[in-house]
């Protein structure tokens, strides 16, 4: 069975850019909530350095959007190569008749 590479994008960008979105927005109301992991994602989003303005939440929420979705589609990618690669198998309905 292949996954469908563009469904797991977009499944990719709206789970990762939802949870990156949402510790910001909780961090704005609370400022001490989620600031380690802010300052960790800006470690690798150039630019990004997790402070609480528009802008930054702007700009870390459009990272984990584009992370995410490319997140999804290399993983696919990946399982329908390595999946082509093995040997097919029975299907559990074919071994079960076979035992029975």
């Amino acid at each position: 069975m292949k996954m469908n590479a563009r469904a797991m994008a977009l499944t990719g960008a709206a789970l990762w850019g939802g949870v990156v979105l949402s510790v910001e927005a909780v961090n704005l109301i609370v400022p001490s909530y989620g600031s380690g992991f802010l300052k960790w994602m800006g470690s690798f989003y150039p630019g990004y350095k997790g402070r609480r303005t528009a802008g930054q939440v702007a700009l870390g929420a459009s990272y984990a959007v584009v992370d995410g979705a490319l997140s999804g589609f290399v993983m696919a990618k990946l399982y329908n190569h390595f999946a082509e690669q093995q040997p097919s198998h029975k299907s559990d309905e074919d071994l079960l008749r076979a035992a029975s």
